[in-house]
């Protein structure tokens, strides 16, 4: 059997499993416990500038899964993800300016507008390879960012949109972080389902070896446009809750600056993992929140590039799947293992 067939074998797992298991179902239910009750108790105390860095991570945090999908699990080199984004929070902020409509229902619509745009994208790049996807989408990014600044005045120019809050009355904040947070849940589990399904195995596959799965029958330019506009929906829905949560949205949100540190938050979390862009964006945001917040601009690059050199150097794989190996191991001296568990179940915990 050769190496690539051995691999996407490893990857056909039954619905339920990777992420999870029987051991990983109580650290679920306890991280969903502490992101509900944890920010509750730091609002009472008065801590809400960690509640509005919790919103960020999650925010981030849908948007590096969603780019996970397509860089890490499918091979797509696209660096376009920024554009759905984008698109997102414009246009739910420009139905729910000019049709009045809800911003409950107007981010639904934000992530249909941008997995359509992700349609006529994916249909220009898709049936290219490598860095020409790379350097094509990197160029819709500067593009819509220029066009949205200089373009027609309903997009509000380099100043954006001022776009309608949440119109939470009760804790504001508190509110807001709990429909970030569902968002957050229905965008992760819609992650696991694709990653740990048949189609998930045939994007494995056409990563590792196109020829392959080819020969299994598997169409690339369709699977790969199918995944492009799933990732999209949910970049778009993360896009326009971060707009109605900032209550504006500027061409600010196609910067370099936030390519390159979702991008970070993907590597060093674990690029291809399940649970590496959500580590990587809670690692990044309280690292920018806490520690490097008050640093010059050339200090902060220096710091994050020596971090991200030494995650690399020290673990290829990034932190979530070493990390996920260790409390299994801690778990494991608590919990019995079942009697069908297999060893290579413990390098699928961190996916």
């Amino acid at each position: 059997m050769s190496a690539v067939t051995q691999g996407v074998r490893e990857r056909e797992v039954t619905p339920g499993a990777g992420p999870w298991r029987r051991l990983n179902v109580g650290a679920v239910g306890l991280a969903l416990a502490a992101a509900t009750l944890v920010p509750w108790l730091l609002v009472q105390t008065g801590q809400r500038f960690v509640v509005t860095l919790l919103v960020t991570v999650l925010v981030y945090a849908m948007v590096a899964q969603c780019w996970n999908l397509v860089l890490g699990v499918s091979g797509i080199f696209s660096l376009g993800q920024l554009v759905m984004y984008a698109v997102g929070g414009y246009a739910s902020s420009l139905i729910a300016i000019h049709l009045g409509l809800s911003p409950f229902l107007a981010i639904w619509v934000g992530g249909l507008a941008a997995a359509a745009i992700a349609l006529v994208i994916g249909l220009a790049i898709l049936r290219l390879r490598g860095v020409y996807v790379a350097l094509l989408t990197l160029g819709f990014v500067m593009l819509l960012q220029n066009y949205l600044g200089t373009g027609p005045e309903i997009f509000g120019g380099f100043y954006g949109l001022k776009s309608p809050g949440f119109g939470f009355t009760s804790n504001p904040l508190l509110s807001t972080y709990y429909l970030g947070l569902a968002l957050f849940v229905l965008t992760t589990y819609a992650v696991w389902r694709i990653m740990y399904s048949p189609v998930g195995t045939a994007f494995t596959a056409l990563r590792d070896s196109e020829v392959y799965a080819v020969s299994r029958g598997i169409d690339p330019f369709r699977f790969r446009l199918l995944l492009f506009a799933y990732s999209a929906f949910f970049t778009g829905v993360a896009g326009a809750f971060m707009a109605h949560y900032q209550q504006s949205t500027t061409p600010a949100s196609l910067s370099f600056t936030l390519l390159t540190n979702l991008i970070m938050m993907i590597v060093l979390g674990g690029w291809g993992t399940f649970w590496g862009p959500i580590v990587g964006a809670v690692l990044l945001v309280f690292l920018d929140g806490f520690i490097l917040k008050d640093i010059s601009a050339g200090w902060h690059a220096l710091v994050l590039g020596a971090l991200l050199a030494v995650v690399v150097i020290a673990a290829p794989e990034g932190i979530a799947p070493p990390l996920g190996r260790f409390l299994k191991r801690a778990a494991d001296r608590f919990l019995p293992d079942d009697e069908d568990e297999d060893d290579d179940e413990e390098a699928e915990v961190a996916r």
